[in-house]
């Protein structure tokens, strides 16, 4: 459902905006059609004649309040996690504004590229979370290394070889989101910034989908949180002083660096390359 939303929401930006020129109107057109056509596939789905067998047996481990209440602790930790991240988006254009309209603009594209990458990695973050649920549920602990670290090296390979394309071709690539000739140039200062930002994302990503599975959301918002405060946050501050969009992005890309490492460290033992007894698994946190 999410391929198909998001897939068809590109291809239905790029021929009514850009092809038919319907600006706004053509976002709407487009966001609007893709979200029925990925519940149409979701129905189909319900449709399946081997789903509606599994319903009984299913519905009574569902209607259990111990395990809503675990839910409902996930949703809010959730919650937190994306407001988080929301509020250094917003903090970083708000500071890129007040340096300049055209850092502001470029600043602005630089991110359509980075949210674009997340909306790609986050189809293999979404497999992470489901297949570790499954496996850690399943009692199976042995195979999570393995699944981390297939998926770590799948989104990995997947971030940089998008980052260095618009690295390689700034011009063609940008040109494709704006004719802005100011804004280009500028970008052409700062888009190395998207390879190393763009790596780090998509191992966090994954990490954050691994304890998530694991329904260790606390685990993610704690990183998330320190993250913002120790690595975002000063180096933001001086950004300010100094009216300088490098900083700026140097900033950004330190609340993802030290996202990855604070939740690296939670499996000290997958990084050593000696998955026994899976440290990890238990020095987790509960909810």
């Amino acid at each position: 459902m999410s391929l198909v939303a998001l897939g068809t929401n590109i291809i239905l930006d790029y021929l009514l905006i850009i092809t038919l020129g319907w600006e706004s109107m053509g976002a709407g057109v487009a966001t609007a059609v893709s979200q029925y056509l990925s519940l149409i596939a979701g129905l189909m789905f319900v449709a399946s004649p081997n789903w509606w067998p599994l319903v009984p047996g299913v519905l009574g481990k569902v209607l259990q309040l111990e395990a809503l209440k675990t839910v409902m602790k996930l949703n809010r930790n959730c919650f937190a996690i994306t407001s988080t991240y929301t509020s250094t988006y917003v903090i970083f254009m708000n500071m890129s504004a007040a340096f300049d309209t055209v850092i502001l603009v470029s600043n602005n594209l630089m991110f359509q590229v980075v949210n674009i990458s997340i909306a790609l990695i986050e189809g293999f973050a979404l497999a992470t979370q489901v297949m570790v649920g499954s496996y850690y549920g399943a009692g199976r602990h042995q195979k999570l290394v393995s699944v981390l670290k297939f998926y770590l090296l799948i989104a990995l390979s997947l971030g940089i070889s998008y980052a260095m394309m618009f690295v390689l071709f700034p011009d063609t690539l940008f040109g494709l989101l704006t004719n802005n000739t100011e804004a280009i140039a500028m970008i052409h200062r700062l888009v190395f910034w998207l390879l190393p930002l763009i790596g780090f994302m998509s191992l966090t990503y994954i990490l954050d989908a691994y304890f998530l599975g694991l329904t260790k959301s606390l685990i993610v918002l704690k990183g998330k949180v320190r993250s913002m405060v120790f690595g975002f946050v000063p180096v933001a501050i001086i950004a300010w002083q100094l009216d300088s969009s490098h900083l700026l992005w140097l900033a950004f890309l330190l609340f993802i660096v030290l996202r990855a490492l604070l939740l690296a460290a939670k499996c000290g033992s997958f990084l050593a390359g000696t998955p026994r007894n899976w440290g990890c698994m238990a020095r987790v946190q509960p909810l």
